[in-house]
Protein backbone atom coordinates (compact mmCIF):
# COMPACT_ATOMS: atom_id res chain seq x y z
CA UNK A 1 0.00 0.00 0.00
CA UNK A 2 1.37 3.53 -0.92
CA UNK A 3 1.27 6.19 1.65
CA UNK A 4 -1.28 8.79 0.95
CA UNK A 5 1.36 11.71 1.63
CA UNK A 6 2.29 11.69 -1.92
CA UNK A 7 1.02 15.46 -2.44
CA UNK A 8 2.30 16.58 0.75
CA UNK A 9 5.52 18.69 0.76
CA UNK A 10 6.65 17.91 4.11
CA UNK A 11 9.33 14.24 3.87
CA UNK A 12 8.65 13.48 7.42
CA UNK A 13 5.16 12.86 7.11
CA UNK A 14 6.43 9.49 4.64
CA UNK A 15 7.53 7.74 8.42
CA UNK A 16 4.08 8.25 10.14
CA UNK A 17 2.64 5.07 10.45
CA UNK A 18 -0.94 6.16 9.96
CA UNK A 19 -0.14 6.20 6.16
CA UNK A 20 -0.91 2.57 6.57
CA UNK A 21 -3.74 2.84 8.83
CA UNK A 22 -7.72 2.98 7.73
CA UNK A 23 -7.14 7.49 7.39
CA UNK A 24 -10.85 7.73 8.58
CA UNK A 25 -10.22 7.36 11.95
CA UNK A 26 -7.94 10.00 12.22
CA UNK A 27 -10.78 12.63 10.86
CA UNK A 28 -13.64 10.65 12.88
CA UNK A 29 -15.83 13.10 15.08
CA UNK A 30 -16.75 9.48 17.22
CA UNK A 31 -14.75 9.53 20.32
CA UNK A 32 -14.09 6.13 19.90
CA UNK A 33 -12.41 6.22 16.60
CA UNK A 34 -10.09 9.20 17.82
CA UNK A 35 -9.57 7.03 20.79
CA UNK A 36 -8.20 4.33 18.17
CA UNK A 37 -6.16 6.76 16.66
CA UNK A 38 -4.29 8.25 19.01
CA UNK A 39 -3.15 4.79 20.27
CA UNK A 40 -2.29 4.33 16.74
CA UNK A 41 0.47 7.76 16.75
CA UNK A 42 1.80 6.32 20.28
CA UNK A 43 3.64 3.69 18.33
CA UNK A 44 4.96 6.00 15.61
CA UNK A 45 8.48 7.51 15.14
CA UNK A 46 7.66 11.12 14.32
CA UNK A 47 4.78 11.53 16.75
CA UNK A 48 6.55 15.01 18.26
CA UNK A 49 7.27 16.32 14.80
CA UNK A 50 2.96 15.79 13.89
CA UNK A 51 1.59 17.26 16.80
CA UNK A 52 4.37 20.44 16.32
CA UNK A 53 3.57 20.63 13.21
CA UNK A 54 -0.86 20.48 13.46
CA UNK A 55 -0.60 23.03 16.33
CA UNK A 56 1.57 25.28 13.90
CA UNK A 57 -0.66 25.11 11.07
CA UNK A 58 -4.58 24.73 12.90
CA UNK A 59 -4.53 20.87 11.65
CA UNK A 60 -8.12 19.08 11.84
CA UNK A 61 -7.84 15.21 13.08
CA UNK A 62 -6.07 13.53 15.11
CA UNK A 63 -2.28 14.47 14.56
CA UNK A 64 0.29 13.51 16.72
CA UNK A 65 -1.38 11.72 19.77
CA UNK A 66 -3.73 14.34 20.39
CA UNK A 67 -7.36 15.66 19.45
CA UNK A 68 -8.24 19.14 17.46
CA UNK A 69 -9.97 20.01 21.26
CA UNK A 70 -6.32 18.82 23.21
CA UNK A 71 -4.47 20.91 20.93
CA UNK A 72 -6.59 23.94 21.46
CA UNK A 73 -5.86 23.57 24.76
CA UNK A 74 -2.05 23.16 24.14
CA UNK A 75 -1.97 26.33 21.82
CA UNK A 76 -3.77 28.48 24.34
CA UNK A 77 -1.79 27.47 27.26
CA UNK A 78 1.62 28.11 25.03
CA UNK A 79 -0.26 31.67 24.37
CA UNK A 80 -0.48 32.40 28.19
CA UNK A 81 3.13 32.04 28.52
Amino acid sequence: MKPYVDNLTSQWMEEGICNFENRRLFYSLYIGEQREAVKICQKCPIIDKCREYAISNNEIGVWGGTTEKQRRKLRFNKAER
